[in-house]
């Protein structure tokens, strides 16, 4: 068994992640969310990169997404945004 305790600093403020536990059900593997994670639904959408595992309400899973980007602050790659380097391609 592998507990994960991670510190996140955002704003300013110090966000712990919960842990949940992994188990067998059968010849399947489940996870056991904490109350404050658990979903309204019976299904989800699942979505593995590399060792990380996505999961979102089947449904409306695109409010999930749009409430995801409002947490990111204004200035997340503002570097980035001010790039005025265009790229030379050739043509089709």
């Amino acid at each position: 068994m592998i507990y994960i305790f991670a510190y996140i600093t955002r704003e300013r403020k110090l966000i712990d992640m919960m842990t949940a536990k992994v188990f067998k059900n059968g010849r399947s593997q489940a996870i056991r969310l904490p109350k404050e994670c658990r979903f309204s639904s019976d299904e989800v959408v699942v979505n593995k990169i590399g060792d990380i595992v996505i999961l979102l309400p089947k449904q409306n899973k695109w409010d999930s997404f749009m409430k995801a980007i409002d947490m990111f602050s204004d200035d997340f790659m503002a570097d980035r945004r001010t790039t005025d380097i265009v790229q030379e391609r050739d043509e089709l």
